[in-house]
């Protein structure tokens, strides 16, 4: 079950558009990717062509989010923080312009949200992701896997201790990804 903030996007679907730090709304291709050269890059700004043909290059700092190809992306400015000394452990805290911008993708939103938070690695033509999740009224995203070896057990059930009946899912092994979880949440926890 996916539940979207109607609040924070656009009422009427056109397509593609950027939402401005202002609550101006431009529609049209958005490019944030620079595909030239050996490997792809995030863009410095981003770029927006209307449907007459206009382009409009855009600082980061001043898109607050994007759709681009049905995808959504929501700007955040995080820190990371290790638990315990662990750089395994990680959690990312919002903060107020003081943090690295980034803009993550979205999976799901709800109670408990999914985000993507995407990179390129030097060379790599492809997209690397970790999945990140966060209770709608909390400050802190949790790494909810750690890559080929999976869900993130311990620190997804402990985040989520809440509910004693995910809790319970996460220990028995029903619950064996992140979209379950976040699922099951959404439906069960709320």
């Amino acid at each position: 079950m996916t539940i979207r903030a109607v609040a924070q996007q656009p009422q009427e679907s056109k397509g593609d558009y950027l939402v401005l730090t202002s609550g101006d709304t431009l529609w049209g291709e958005v490019q944030d990717i620079n595909y030239n050269g050996v490997a792809p890059k995030y863009s410095k700004k981003i770029s927006i062509r209307s449907k007459e043909g206009k382009r409009r290059k855009i600082n980061r700092q001043s898109v607050k989010m994007f759709q681009k190809q049905g995808a959504i992306y929501e700007a955040f400015y995080l820190r990371a923080e290790a638990k315990r000394g662990s750089l395994l452990d990680l959690s990312y805290t919002i903060t107020e312009k003081r943090g690295k911008l980034y803009f993550l993708k979205q999976v799901a939103v709800g109670p408990l949200n999914h985000y993507h938070l995407e990179w390129f690695e030097q060379g790599d033509a492809m997209h690397n992701y970790m999945d990140l999740i966060r209770k709608s009224n909390d400050d802190k995203f949790i790494r909810a896997t750690q890559g080929i070896f999976g869900l993130k057990k311990k620190a997804v059930a402990q985040y989520l201790s809440e509910c004693g009946a995910l809790q319970n899912q996460i220990e028995r092994k029903q619950l064996k990804t992140i979209t379950e979880v976040v699922a099951f949440y959404n439906s069960f926890c709320i």
